[in-house]
């Protein structure tokens, strides 16, 4: 009996240990209340306590001369020994944050990379030419949910690591509180509803912005416009019954509209049969999907401004029908830079679970030539097009001319030309061999280098866009309307085109989308639970060795 009371301070120790620790540790993630909640805190406290008040009672000071006697024996030496690791160990993790903190690295392991900045974003900072400043709100004056549920000054310091480690030389962040330093409020010109503050250069020829958002679209298209200086024009040609732009509604663009100012670009209507020519300030024009033919000298028009260096993005619709006079004339128009868009329909075998494969006029695309608008793109990166004809160029790349295939169909797919077997009433289609086999290039990109006068004078090529004719075509105009815009890359696509014609392509990208976070909240009695178990188990093998060691210690015959 006796020496099982001499173990039982031993085992005090254990307990009291093992209490102190996660007491800490609780006290440190979830306040004092939490070690106070915990039943394995107070049961080690008690236990220990107990254990050691009995060493005391019965065995009394007179071991301690013992315990000093074990102390220089060969199990103390373990304890010596386990100290030693455990201090190697500490100072291995001193090490290692200090480390971390001189030389910092992150690694997003999530799913969906919801803990890291966009390509764009990256694109966008590592551009950056002018020091960025970026300042947000903090304190409980802002404490409020955001959109997404966050609070917002927490929501802003992370959002600002973000930034500050992408590019921290060109880059300084600042958070204040609104109530505690009203001074900086104005000094920084925050008005109602404003959460962030941009500052791009310096002295007189700084730009500033201040947005409402704390996301990563709306800060990054902040530096965008900042670095940009005037917003760049882009035309949406009118008077052929174009899907409206201003209409919200499955069959308009209003969502393309968005998403164009989104980029920094002012868009407006281009009446080209009223005005006659294109402006002079525009930096691209848009043709979708046209339902009527042109009128007098409108193609003429177009074809001048783009030989002129002038930006084209076309995107005509093919209706239903064997016989399309506007499809044709678009065609005309795309024949005119060396472009040949095909009298057919891009068709392509679909999979159904349990059934037979079907013939769907909606090709998939998941093949992208090497180009900076898809430069970002991926195989597993999806575009979706609908009555979409083939698209290829007639002549090779020449001096001064380039033509890249931008996208093509699956290898099951084919260009179907036997169109009046396809619209008939009991329709029928079958790659033939007058048919295109696939892969079907349905995009091509021209582009003609202009000897302009800047080039001739030996000046930088950073404009070349105003120095070059530029042409998009991707024979469907279904495909940016506001019931297909967001579907997969589709908007991606369009968004990267309209840089890329017009000259922007450092807004070339993937942009930020609304992720998945790879994580969920848990409530503090499940915490608690997971904070126990990692300390129980350890805590119970300990005691097991210690009462099989003291067992055989004070019973040698048992050692064997």
């Amino acid at each position: 009996m006796n020496r099982w009371i001499k173990f039982g301070g031993i085992a005090a120790l254990i307990f009291l240990v093992f209490a102190l620790v996660e007491s800490v540790l609780l006290t440190s993630l979830l306040g004092v209340g939490g070690a106070l909640e915990s039943f394995f805190v107070l049961g080690n406290l008690f236990l220990g306590v107990v254990l050691l008040a009995l060493w005391f009672w019965f065995a009394g000071l007179k071991n301690i001369g013992a315990v000093g006697q074990a102390a220089i024996g060969r199990t103390a030496r373990f304890g010596y020994n386990a100290s030693a690791y455990l201090v190697v160990f500490v100072g291995i993790l001193v090490a290692i944050n200090w480390l971390a903190s001189r030389y910092d690295s992150r690694w997003d392991f999530t799913e969906q990379s919801v803990y890291s900045l966009s390509p764009q974003s990256r694109d966008v900072l590592a551009g950056l030419k002018k020091p960025l400043r970026l300042v947000g709100l903090k304190g409980q004056s802002v404490a409020r949910l955001g959109r997404e549920g966050q609070d917002i000054g927490r929501a802003t310091k992370e959002l600002f690591e973000l930034y500050l480690h992408s590019n921290h030389s060109m880059l300084s962040v600042e958070q204040f509180d609104p109530q505690a330093k009203p001074g900086l409020v104005e000094k920084y010109g925050f008005k109602g509803g404003n959460l962030l503050y941009l500052e791009y250069g310096e002295g007189d020829t700084k730009a500033v912005s201040r947005i409402d958002q704390v996301s990563e679209e709306a800060v990054t298209n902040a530096i965008l416009k900042l670095q940009r200086g005037a917003a760049k024009k882009v035309y949406y040609l009118t008077g052929h019954d174009e899907p409206s732009l201003s209409s919200v509604g499955p069959e308009g663009v209003g969502l393309l509209k968005e998403a164009i100012a989104n980029e920094h670009f002012t868009i407006e209507e281009l009446f080209l049969a009223q005005s006659g020519a294109v402006p002079a300030d525009a930096a691209a024009v848009m043709l979708v999907a046209p339902a009527r033919t042109f009128g007098s000298g409108e193609k003429d028009a177009l074809i001048k401004y783009v030989e002129a260096g002038g930006h084209l993005l076309l995107l005509p619709q093919r209706k239903m029908t064997v016989s399309d006079p506007v499809f044709d004339e678009v065609r005309s128009l795309a024949n005119h830079f060396g472009i040949e868009i095909g009298d057919n329909l891009v068709l392509d075998r679909v999979a159904r679970l349990f059934a037979a494969p079907e013939i769907g006029a909606q090709p998939v695309v998941r093949t992208y030539g090497s180009h900076p608008i898809t430069k970002d793109f991926t195989p597993t990166t999806v575009t979706v097009f609908n009555a979409a004809a083939s698209v290829r160029s007639k002549a090779k790349s020449m001096d001064g001319v380039t033509y890249t295939d931008l996208l093509k169909s699956s290898q099951t797919a084919w260009a179907e030309t036997n169109l009046s077997a396809l619209f008939a009433d009991e329709p029928s289609a079958d790659a033939d061999d007058s048919d295109i086999k696939g892969p079907v290039s349905m995009g091509v990109v021209y582009e003609k280098r202009l000897k302009s006068e800047p080039e001739a004078a030996g000046k930088s090529a950073e404009d070349s866009a105003t120095k070059s004719s530029r042409v998009v075509v991707i024979a469907d105009g279904d495909w940016v309307l506001n019931s297909n815009l967001n579907v997969y890359a589709n908007k991606d696509l369009v968004l990267n085109s309209i840089n890329w014609i017009a000259g922007e392509e450092g807004g070339v990208s993937i942009r930020p989308r609304s992720l998945r976070e790879s994580a969920a909240p848990i409530e503090q009695e499940t915490f608690l639970r997971l904070i126990t178990a990692s300390f129980m188990i350890p805590e119970l093998i300990l005691m097991f060795g210690l009462v099989v060691w003291w067992r055989r210690r004070n019973n040698p015959s048992r050692a064997g």
